[in-house]
């Protein structure tokens, strides 16, 4: 395998001499590919002075094209030696300097890049190249008071190029394959409006290409194109950013290109991509996994997803991915608990023995730390519960039949408030485990808390559940048309006009509205105790859940007519 990157292009322009000092401000050096120059400390080649100045001296701001990034190489660096940056304790100030030190320090701008890109380059660091991520970054000149009165200049020459990467090999032992990565992987790439290329090409020209990916997260905004061949009119895809590709040439070279897109204003939740390549004589691929399974969950909530071979009597190969992971900044759970619910070990963990695995990862990429793995061997040994602040990946691969079956539940989960406050905002509802969970997630025939506790008691779940799930409340007359502005206080029950009673205060026998509107149209069923209702000379009654649920349909809509009588605007 070999990686190319494009040179310099012959028709950029020599931007010159950049003199790096104070008065030229913050302004940005717009550039082009194959653009090329020199960036220098003021003076040069003479030595700067920086009187009793400590701290940022001056920056350079590169910005370049979509598709282009930068390259820097630091020629000279003559700058006294600074012992305090040994020092843990001595931390760079607000603009990355450290204090008492001439330096130079380089990151770039766009988030999530400017979280892993800073670098430091002191006077050991002569001779070192850089080679950007994106087309923005910026060079600071940091300066220490020193007695210092020669030596104290920096050169640094920049190159403009192309943001492709190019991978070559051949059927042979020594070049079957190889991976590639999206920007920044796996920590995220920017959607800043930047465009990569990849190109992976099979030396034999009647070769061709098979192309598995590991790890698919793609934002709505990005694009993900691949070319079957270097032709003008070669056939080309859209990825879908929902589903992992699979993919084989038919050609001998493969180019994608990741158009990011833009967003500036909820960065960072996704990941990108990671795939591995193949190089093969032909386009046959016996043993091609079946990727429909994956699917990607937000952390939010909870729900159930699982797993089932597909025939009885051929097995089928699969590689399926399950992430569940924060999409956005609503995500504000503190982590998530995934516990499996069903283990069945079938023909398929017994066929292919080692060849099926069942990967969990502290974290939403296949890099991400590794939590446990599970073959045939072990898979009866399994730990039914996982728990994981970042997200977590589960990969399952390998030849399965109808028999072999896995489920899991996961749940989004929030640590009590400190502050005495309990359970708040979305994750309202306590466990007897002190985990905050979503209220939705009660009485959903899901064990979420791990205990039953948000499914217990069975009564209770049995009428939140017909409550829950029997109406559209969005469709309902008070929440749907009342008038906002004058917000009625919430109501776990059943309001009578504006006053809220509970549940358990229907068709008990006792009036509590105004109207009787929780005692009519009871239908009763005679149970043993001999005390009589106030209402009638019958024994005390119960309702069933059918009576219930009418009368719920028929308590809303006595109190929708009840707005117009009391005037409420509407």
């Amino acid at each position: 395998m070999v990686l190319k990157s494009a040179c310099p292009l012959a028709t950029g322009i020599d931007q010159g001499t950049l003199f790096c000092s104070r008065e030229r401000g913050n302004g940005i050096l717009h550039v082009e590919k194959g653009d090329h120059g020199v960036i220098v400390s003021g003076g040069y080649p003479g030595n700067y002075s920086t009187s009793e100045k400590s701290g940022l001296w001056c920056q350079v701001h590169i910005k370049g094209c979509s598709t282009c990034r930068l390259q820097l190489k630091f020629q000279e660096l003559s700058f006294a030696d600074c012992p305090v940056r040994t020092n843990k304790r001595n931390k760079p100030d607000k603009n990355w300097c450290h204090s008492g030190c001439d330096h130079l320090h380089v990151h770039e701008v766009d988030a999530p890049y400017n979280d892993v890109t800073h670098k430091n380059y002191f006077w050991d660091n002569e001779g070192d190249e850089y080679v950007s991520i994106s087309s923005n970054l910026k060079i600071r000149h940091c300066v220490g008071v020193t007695e210092q009165e020669d030596g104290r200049r920096f050169r640094i020459e920049y190159s403009v190029t192309d943001k492709m990467f190019v991978f070559e090999g051949d059927v042979s032992p020594y070049s079957k394959g190889g991976m590639l990565k999206s920007p920044n992987f796996p920590n995220g790439y920017a959607l800043n409006g930047e465009t990569f290329t990849y190109m992976i090409q099979n030396l034999d020209p009647y070769g061709h290409i098979r192309l598995l990916f590991d790890d698919w997260d793609i934002a709505p905004e990005s694009q993900v194109k691949v070319y079957d061949g270097v032709q003008d009119n070669a056939p080309h895809t859209i990825l879908s950013k929902k589903s992992r590709p699979v993919l084989v040439s038919k050609s001998n070279t493969l180019i994608i290109i990741l158009s990011t897109g833009t967003n500036l204003y909820d960065c960072c939740f996704y990941r990108g991509f990671k795939a591995h390549y193949q190089y093969v004589s032909d386009t046959s691929w016996g043993k091609v996994p079946d990727v429909s399974c994956s699917e990607i969950y937000p952390m939010q909530g909870g729900a159930i997803f699982s797993f089932t071979g597909a025939t009885i009597s051929d097995p089928r190969f699969y590689d399926c991915v399950w992430l569940i992971k924060r999409k956005n900044s609503l995500d504000e759970a503190d982590g998530v608990v995934l516990r499996v619910q069903e283990v069945l070990l079938g023909d398929g963990w017994l066929q292919f023995g080692r060849g099926n695995s069942l990967e969990i990862r502290d974290g939403t990429t296949s890099e991400s730390p590794l939590i446990a793995k599970y073959t045939a061997k072990n898979l009866t040994d399994i730990s039914y519960k996982f728990y994981s602040k970042h997200g977590l990946y589960v990969r399952l691969t390998g030849g399965f039949y109808s028999t072999d079956k896995l489920s899991f539940i996961y749940t989004a989960v929030k640590n009590i408030s400190k502050g005495g406050e309990g359970c708040t905002g979305y994750f309202d509802f306590l466990c007897n485990t002190l985990m905050c969970i979503d209220q939705n997630l009660v009485c959903d025939g899901l064990d979420h808390c791990g205990d039953g506790s948000d499914e217990s008691p069975s009564i209770d779940c049995s009428v939140s559940s017909m409550w829950r799930h029997k109406f559209d409340w969005d469709k309902m007359p008070y929440i749907a048309d009342q008038d906002r502005s004058s917000p009625v206080p919430k109501c776990d029950g059943i309001r009578c006009g504006l006053t809220c009673i509970k549940l358990a205060q229907l068709c008990d026998g006792r009036v509590d509205c105004a109207g009787r509107e929780d005692e009519d149209d009871c239908v009763y069923q005679e149970t043993t105790p001999t005390t009589k209702s106030p209402l009638s000379s019958s024994p005390r009654l119960c309702p069933t859940p059918i009576t219930l649920y009418i009368l719920i349909l028929f308590v809303s809509l006595r109190y929708n007519s009840s707005f117009y009588r009391l005037g409420v605007d509407r």
